[in-house]
């Protein structure tokens, strides 16, 4: 079931979108009309895939919102509406998926969750499989932080702070990597590391911040590649 939060301080427009979103089966709409109500929830362990969001509210406004939540949640999709256009750089500023301007357009809305859902459905079917020594593990894509080797071993760490160790490797990590690195989210930025940039907060001198806090390494081979890729990835997308 993909969780919809829907804010927005106009009580009409909230139901609105509602109806038109909820028509899926598999969404589940929560709405709001109080940004500060729908912060706390937030704050407090809730988690929603797709966050409908006003820009201009009392209290909070949505770009704040969304800070907010791109700083617990990287792979949240963020659709703006707003009667404001010259919002929209700042839009990109948190990776937001659209930019509605209102009135808003019932087609272009729906066209947007069609396609929210269909790269969530996609996004948690892609699995990232490694060999240890309890068996298979799968981990999917999108809940990788970053990778790397340590004694001849690949170690993930996910967004849970776990991290699960592969068996011993019998063939370099970069051909282990290969499929993390044909998904146009992550990027090697070590001979010994790959990482997800939904999870790279900022880049600090030669090391990638990241979400958990962690210092990811780059190496001076890979800077100017990386540093190209973050800033686009940060606004302007893949």
């Amino acid at each position: 079931m993909i969780k919809v939060a829907v804010c927005d301080n106009d009580a009409e427009e909230v139901t609105r979108i509602k109806n038109l979103v909820m028509d899926y089966e598999d969404i589940r709409v929560f709405t709001y009309i109080d940004p500060l109500k729908l912060f706390r929830e937030i704050k407090n362990g809730s988690r929603f895939q797709i966050y409908l969001l006003d820009i201009v509210m009392p209290g909070m406004d949505g770009l704040e919102l969304a800070e907010y939540i791109r700083e617990h949640d990287s792979t949240a999709f963020v659709i703006f509406m707003t009667s404001h256009s010259n919002h929209a750089l700042q839009a990109f500023k948190v990776r937001a998926f659209h930019f509605l301007v209102k009135p808003i357009d019932t087609q272009e809305l729906i066209d947007d969750i069609r396609r929210a859902r269909e790269f969530i459905s996609q996004r948690d079917q892609t699995l990232f499989t490694m060999k240890t020594s309890e068996g298979i593990v799968a981990v999917p894509y999108y809940k990788i932080v970053y990778c790397y080797v340590e004694n001849r071993c690949i170690i993930c760490i996910d967004n849970e702070g776990r991290s699960t160790k592969s068996s011993t490797l019998r063939v370099p990590f970069s051909q282990i990597m290969a499929p993390l690195l044909d998904d146009g989210s992550f990027i090697q930025t070590h001979i010994s590391f790959v990482v997800n940039l939904d999870y790279a907060i900022s880049l600090k001198g030669h090391n990638f911040m990241m979400k958990d806090s962690s210092l990811v390494p780059i190496s001076q081979k890979h800077y100017k590649e990386v540093k190209e890729r973050y800033m686009a990835y940060v606004f302007g997308g893949e």
